[in-house]
């Protein structure tokens, strides 16, 4: 049952809707504006992953504090959207490769201001038991946003040019600042993350009770030592979502590139291979929100990063032939998507139920540690190596995820 709602409604998810359309754009568009408009090469687009990461690590340490030391959620997530809309701004206005790296560095660290904000918004708003279902339903309306971003992309990229879409996502964001302002409200009190803790060494107690009682009446030599359930090492856990950002940053970085070039898919096919993605994805939020309320966010998270163990090992068959490259790369890329679904909502419960007050940012940070890493291996390896070698080591890094999370979170 929620215990509480943000406004008395769910109008606040629509806050991020404009700043998602805009967001989905970038997230195609970036790559291809470097080095088709400005001239860079798939190296520079190596650093500029990896430096956007490196300068996010302290932001988000140090943005993850925020919401925890002051107790509030929504000037923060105001302040992001309104900084972000207007170095966007200047994004569009960039001449050179430097220029435009520094800015879109600046860019994304703004935008992470909003990100541990957004997660304390909603694990205070709701009670646990919803928190499977509402980090759904937010992320649903994420991805249909971008579906939508990636819609008008796929149209009017030929006609209008990469500069003018690059322009028209600031105003997006700056739409989501007036959203947010009107419709995002704070939570009463801040305490359904510590009642979540609190809850969980009397489960544990209870758990331990009743194994007790249930000895009692079983026969000497079928008698088990009874023990209480362990709780997630979250050590290993955050190393495992860092390589998990490692493996998928060092696959998505170059891909667009990969889809244009090896795979000669036209820039137009492109965007609408990733909006197809994008609603599949969508719709996989749905299924993950009920999935995880039968199950839990630990089940999720290993079973998604065990699927891209195998996908990142298909990527290279999306070259094999010409005329069939568009839809086996949209059915790949969807199944990536479907994946991402389950892992980030199972994400958001884990870290909802069992990190520590202001420990929020570490996480981000050892997301943009792995960006970071993965930024630079994802331009270095194709540039040097080819992108065939690219995806056996993306595959093999998804593997070592998985081990984490095997030994984090139990089998």
């Amino acid at each position: 049952m929620e215990v509480l709602s943000v406004g008395r409604s769910s109008a606040w998810h629509y806050a991020y809707f404009p700043y998602s359309v805009a967001f989905s754009i970038l997230s195609i568009l970036i790559p291809l504006y470097l080095i088709d408009s400005l001239g860079g090469s798939l190296l520079d687009l190596g650093l500029l992953t990896s430096a956007t990461a490196l300068f996010g690590i302290p932001a988000s340490i140090f943005f993850g504090r925020l919401p925890d030391r002051f107790g509030r959620t929504k000037p923060l997530i105001l302040a992001s959207f309104l900084s972000t809309s207007l170095l966007i701004f200047l994004l569009s206005e960039a001449k050179d490769i430097l220029t435009f790296q520094i800015l879109y560095i600046s860019t994304t660290i703004t935008d992470s201001l909003h990100t541990p904000s957004t997660n304390v918004l909603i694990a205070e708003s709701y009670h646990k038991e919803s928190w499977g279902r509402t980090f759904a339903r937010y992320n649903f309306v994420v991805g249909i946003a971008s579906a939508l971003g990636l819609a008008i992309s796929s149209v009017f990229i030929t006609s209008i040019g990469y500069r003018t879409m690059l322009w028209i996502c600031g105003p997006l964001v700056l739409a989501s600042f007036i959203i947010a302002l009107l419709f995002v409200e704070e939570p009463p009190i801040y305490v359904e993350r510590w009642i979540s803790r609190l809850e969980r060494p009397i489960d544990e107690v209870t758990s331990l009770a009743y194994q007790l009682d249930v000895q009692r009446y079983l026969p000497g030599e079928t008698r088990a030592t009874p023990r209480l359930e362990k709780s997630p090492r979250m050590v290993y856990v955050g190393l495992g979502f860092m390589t998990f950002s490692l493996a998928a940053t060092c696959t998505f970085t170059s891909l667009p590139i990969y889809l244009t070039r090896r795979a000669s898919i036209q820039p137009s096919t492109v965007f609408t291979i990733f909006l197809i993605r994008s609603i599949i994805g969508t719709f996989c939020y749905i299924i993950a929100g009920k999935w995880i309320s039968l199950h839990n966010g630990e089940a999720a998270v290993k079973a998604a990063t065990g699927m891209r163990i195998l996908l990142a090992l298909s990527l290279p068959t999306i070259a094999f032939a010409p005329t069939l490259s568009p839809l086996v790369a949209t059915i790949i890329l969807s199944s990536f998507a479907s994946s991402w679904s389950l892992f980030s909502v199972g994400r958001s419960t884990v870290i909802a139920e069992y990190a520590s007050d202001g420990s929020l940012g570490s996480y981000e940070a050892l997301d943009k540690l792995g960006n970071m890493v993965g930024g630079l291996l994802g331009g270095l390896i194709p540039a040097i190596y080819g992108f065939d070698t690219l995806f056996v080591v993306c595959s093999a890094l998804f593997a070592s995820a998985f081990l984490l999370f095997i030994r984090g979170l139990g089998r």
